[in-house]
């Protein structure tokens, strides 16, 4: 008799979760269809198969790998499928169109390959994080222009060619930017945003002079814009928040601003070209600082080449 009430009740309860499932909401299906699409899903992402919604406990914590919720709407708020091996072209991303909350997508360090994915349908996204693919090709000059509230971008290691977006420069809410180790080419764009912190784009194709709008950023503490092929003399800095700069590999040429020279040499980069000046070659290497992790990590290392 136990045993026929224990089975009744298990068998209860699988129909109970088939039901559940099958009568899965819009964001449930959507997380699905974004599985489906990946060359190889991997096992962490099995569990997306098992639970009926990703945010039905209640809480920021989903039984989803990967997913996070906004505990006051009970809906996904950040989807994090970094360091998973996932590989193949990118997923169209208007399989998440549904995840109206969906605010941070982080994609970075797996193997996508392709171009760069159509943003527009994630109106609502403040952290996107793709460094780290093979993504490759030039990104359409408005990818970002239906991204008002995007904050944080970081496209480094990748392909990309062709000129920075100028919607980025016009994104109003942007604070951190890292573009670095593509094939970018052209000219810096006109940042106009006042809560810009960080700019990395070094070991680049860049070129042209070093805009002055970069320089009058009220918030700026980290520019690297080493390793490309910015000409001319360096604008005049204007904040008292700066940092951090790496100007070195370039072609600059001139004085070197009076706000600068105040920088322990740590902390200030710069390739010297005057005929009559010392040379020397400093580099760093930095990842964009994720506001969840350790901020003002940076790797740097300093050597002279000597001059006359």
């Amino acid at each position: 008799m136990a045993r026929q009430l224990a089975t009744a009740t298990a068998t209860a309860l699988l129909v109970l979760l088939a039901a559940a499932l099958a009568a899965a909401g819009p964001e449930a299906d959507a997380l699905r269809a974004f599985r489906a699409a990946l060359r190889r899903p991997p096992p962490v992402l099995d569990e997306w198969l098992d639970w009926p919604e990703p945010c039905a406990g209640g809480g920021h914590r989903s039984p989803w790998y990967g997913v996070t919720c906004d505990e006051l709407t009970g809906r996904v708020s950040a989807l994090g499928l970094a360091h998973l091996a996932l590989g193949g072209p990118m997923p169209d991303l208007s399989l998440l169109a549904p995840l109206s909350s969906l605010s941070e997508l982080d994609l970075s360090s797996n193997s996508f390959t392709g171009v760069f994915p159509d943003v527009s349908v994630l109106a609502k996204l403040d952290l996107l994080y793709l460094a780290h693919n093979n993504l490759s090709g030039e990104i359409p000059d408005g990818a970002f222009a239906k991204t008002p509230r995007l904050r944080w971008l970081s496209l480094a290691n990748n392909e990309f060619t062709g000129p920075i977006p100028s919607s980025i420069a016009t994104t109003p809410m942007l604070k951190e930017l890292s573009l670095s180790n593509n094939h970018f080419q052209g000219r810096l764009p006109d940042f106009k945003q006042n809560d810009l912190q960080v700019v990395d784009v070094s070991y680049n194709n860049l070129s042209g002079p070093i805009p002055s709008s970069i320089a009058t950023a009220p918030m700026l503490n980290w520019l690297s814009l080493s390793n490309n092929h910015f000409q001319g003399h360096l604008p005049n800095f204007e904040q008292n928040n700066l940092w951090f700069v790496d100007v070195s590999y370039n072609n600059l040429s001139g004085p070197i601003p009076i706000v600068l020279r105040r920088f322990d040499a740590s902390w200030f980069k710069v390739a010297t070209h005057a005929s009559a000046a010392r040379r020397s070659s400093l580099s760093a290497t930095r990842h964009l600082p994720h506001r969840h992790l350790q901020r003002h990590q940076c790797r740097m290392q300093d050597k002279n080449i000597g001059g006359t």
